[in-house]
């Protein structure tokens, strides 16, 4: 596997004053609610890594890993660890220093024999688009739904979806914003005043701390064009109950 995970210059400094005081360490990216997507750092001699944890890469000499079920859900991005102010997690070494481990995301570029299929693809898409006089730019469900996976972490849709870190994100078109049943929302996202359609999730996505602060949302975005669009063609298929559209 190719190295898929990177740091900041401000990572890489917390980093060394970490190890210097405290020996070597690694990294295992959290997936839990109550870490998110912290990257947790810990002495190696203290962390047992098992056969079910997947190696990703080093950062700064220090291995990273991930849990093989988390890994199966987020390998179509690369992670990029940076530094925020604020507290790490509670078992994690960078807590109590007022600067904090943050995991950010990238999707995957495409290999060379995935980019002539995908080239194949979009070369019949720009075909379909032009004989059926469709403008703007064109929206593809199915590669919205791999975009999608960066959010399966903390979302679901489809049939039998539940809320998780996230709300469920069925029949999402139309929806007030902070209005799922049984799902503990911020203040800041049910006050919002926010109906979700095509141009205020589209706008939401890219930067979602711009455009509503102080939630628990901690995605950083959604930064091509293209992937926002497919991934909102995906998410809007779906009605409240699960079902695709008709």
């Amino acid at each position: 596997m190719s190295n898929k995970v990177t740091a900041t210059p401000a990572a890489l400094e917390l980093l060394a004053e970490i190890v210097g005081d405290h020996g070597p360490v690694l990294f295992h990216q959290s997936g839990g609610c109550c870490d998110g997507s912290s990257p947790m750092c810990y002495p190696q001699s203290e962390f047992v890594i098992g056969d079910n944890d997947v190696k990703l890469g080093d950062i700064g000499g220090a291995p990273f890993y991930i849990s093989r079920s988390q890994y199966e859900v987020w390998k179509h991005t690369d992670l990029i660890i940076d530094v925020v102010p604020g507290r790490g997690g509670m078992f994690s070494l960078d807590n109590g220093r007022e600067r904090r481990f943050l995991t950010r995301s990238e999707i995957t570029p495409l290999g060379a024999g995935e980019a002539d299929g995908m080239l194949k693809k979009l070369i019949l898409a720009a075909v379909l688009i032009v004989t059926s006089f469709v403008p703007g730019m064109a929206q593809d469900a199915q590669k919205g739904k791999t975009v999608f996976n960066v959010c399966l972490a903390c979302h679901t849709i489809g049939p039998g979806a539940q809320n998780k870190v996230g709300p469920e994100l069925n029949g999402l078109e139309g929806r007030k914003a902070g209005t799922v049943p049984n799902f503990d929302y911020s203040d800041a996202n049910k006050s919002s005043g926010i109906v979700w359609n095509e141009a205020t999730f589209k706008e939401y996505i890219k930067a979602p701390a711009a455009k509503i602060p102080d939630t628990k949302m901690i995605f950083p975005g959604l930064k091509n064009e293209q992937q926002v669009n497919d991934v909102w063609a995906y998410i809007s298929q779906f009605d409240a109950e699960g079902d695709v559209k008709k």
